[in-house]
């Protein structure tokens, strides 16, 4: 079967936010069904393990005393509530972003969500 590739435009579509080089909001264009099947499932295993151990730090360190005083483990703190803010607002959206045909979540969903990925 042949695929043609549809006109590049700068803008989304469904939503107009300026993508670059991209037809849509969602998948690249022609992906096959493991791709649409397997992107879910690796990025919902990535966030998972990733909230689980990050509680973790932030448990450890919180729960003593004597562990919040240290300056090494501050820094570690912030990047753990860093990483657990991008886990769940981030990655979530950007594998629905790769395994949807377009995206699906409604235009003002698509706005927010470009705002808190690429600023």
């Amino acid at each position: 079967m042949h695929h043609t590739t549809p006109p590049i435009h700068d803008t989304c579509k469904k939503c107009g936010v300026n993508w670059g080089k991209i037809v849509t909001c969602g998948p690249p264009y022609g992906q096959s069904v493991l791709w649409t099947i397997t992107t879910p499932i690796v990025f919902a295993l990535i966030t998972v393990i990733g909230v689980i151990g990050n509680t973790f730090v932030v448990m450890v360190i919180v729960t003593r005393r004597v562990r919040r005083q240290n300056p090494t483990n501050i820094l570690l703190l912030n990047l753990a509530v860093a990483d657990l803010a991008f886990l769940v607002v981030c990655v979530p959206f950007t594998a629905v972003k790769y395994a949807a045909a377009s995206w699906p979540l409604g235009d003002t969903t698509c706005r927010i969500v470009n705002y808190l990925l690429y600023t």
